[in-house]
């Protein structure tokens, strides 16, 4: 299983890396800080999960999941975040969690 982690703060992608890595023994997992390296590498790679936060400030998380979406239709998307006012974007998007 490929797992893709972006998440602009330092500590919390420290966090969530650390958790799904003890999660997901045996996954490869990568772990961004910047939108645009995660659609890069996903378009060399087809990874099965995102966890993606929705607050970033290049470019947020709803954006990015459509992009990874064009890329490959059959990723899951999780969202991270602790912004309510997202949920039903999220939810249109079909993501995961």
């Amino acid at each position: 299983m490929r797992i893709m982690i972006v998440e602009d703060e330092k500590y919390a992608m420290k966090q969530l890396c650390s958790v799904v890595e003890q999660a997901s023994p045996g996954a490869e997992i990568a772990c961004f800080n910047e939108s645009d390296n995660a659609v890069a590498a996903a378009k060399h790679k087809n990874y099965d999960v995102a966890f993606l936060d929705i607050h970033m400030p290049e470019k947020d998380g709803l954006s990015l999941a459509k992009e990874l979406k064009d890329i490959y239709k059959d990723i899951n998307i999780v969202f991270v975040t602790g912004y309510s006012q997202y949920a039903l974007e999220a939810l249109r998007l079909h993501c995961s969690g």
